[in-house]
Parts: C-alpha cells; sequence; structure tokens
C-alpha cells in the first residue's frame, strides 16, 4: 500500500509527557506528516530517515509498542502504538524506507518496491462519509457539516472535506 496512517502516543524522551498524534506516511510523495489535534506539526522527507527501531530494540519498552526513528541531521523521534500490530506495521513500513535510501541513493518508486497500479489507489481518507451535526447554541440550532474517516483502529472525525482540522478520535473497541 502507498498510504499509511496510525494513531499514537508521542513523546521526545521515553519518560517525557505524552501526546496523541495522527501519523500519515505517503510513499507516493515520500512524505511523512504528523498531527496534533486538527494541526499539521510536521512534514518530513523520508529521505532524511535514517534508522528504525522497534519493541525495545537497544532500551527498555511496555510490552514492544514503541517505535524509534532517528532522522539525518534531528533528534530521534519516539512513538508509542496502540497495539502491537501497529507497531509492526509501522516498523516495517519506515525500516522498508530506510533501506530504499540506504547508501544514499533517492528514494524511487521502484526502490520502495511501489507497484504503478498502486498511484491509483487513493488514500484511505478518500473514503470517507459526510454526517451533519447539530450544534445547539443558546436560543438558536446550528448545523454543521462533519467528515469521517474509518481507520483500523479509530474513526477520525473532521470539520472540513480535506481533512485538515481534526475534530476527534474515537477508538473502535
Amino acid at each position: 500500500r502507498p498510504f499509511y496512517a496510525c494513531m499514537v502516543e508521542r513523546s521526545k524522551y521515553s519518560m517525557g509527557s505524552k501526546s496523541d498524534r495522527l501519523i500519515l506516511v505517503d510513499l507516493l510523495e515520500h512524505k511523512l506528516f504528523t498531527y496534533k489535534k486538527d494541526a499539521l506539526q510536521a512534514e518530513i522527507p523520508l529521505s532524511s530517515l535514517a534508522s528504525v527501531s522497534a519493541g525495545g530494540e537497544g532500551g527498555a519498552s511496555s510490552k514492544g509498542l514503541d517505535v524509534t526513528a532517528t532522522f539525518r541531521g534531528s533528534d530521534s523521534w519516539r512513538v508509542r502504538c496502540r497495539c502491537q500490530d501497529q507497531a509492526e506495521t509501522l516498523a516495517a513500513v519506515l525500516r522498508r524506507v530506510v533501506t530504499a535510501g540506504a547508501g544514499g541513493s533517492e528514494l524511487s518508486d521502484d526502490a520502495l518496491n511501489l507497484c504503478v497500479d498502486d498511484a491509483h489507489s487513493p488514500p484511505g481518507s478518500v473514503f470517507k462519509s459526510k454526517v451533519i451535526k447539530r450544534a445547539d447554541k443558546v436560543g438558536m440550532h446550528d448545523w454543521q457539516p462533519r467528515f469521517m474517516v474509518l481507520g483500523t483502529t479509530h474513526l477520525l472525525i473532521f470539520r472540513d472535506v480535506e481533512l485538515q482540522h481534526m475534530v476527534n478520535i474515537v477508538p473502535l473497541s
């Protein structure tokens, strides 16, 4: 697949405070995006990814849910996934990027092992639903659209059709 989205907890340090983040890995654009609530926090080129460790490799971990990525010219980036399958998938995708860019070579679709047909597959965010939400204000009723995207572990709710302003994240379990 050319697109991966994960809801994770992010922390700069292993014992630091954590905040929920949405990570979108776009293999077609060769970029990694991180969102906190409805704001884009970072847009990182995948070519800057230097190494990935998962499940407590090189350190203690809580049930192997931690994934640490190191980027060229910046600090390491640590996230805690919601489940073991998510941690393994995220680590495998990021390792695939590291392997494709090994030796300083430029990332390409061939190096990432992307099929040409993948370019015609829309990201999961294209499969969305629109609902109308009633917002009660003092003395009046206001109807507002909301856009929902169903992921494998969470339902994501946005204010706009471009999915830029996230309102809520609802776990499916």
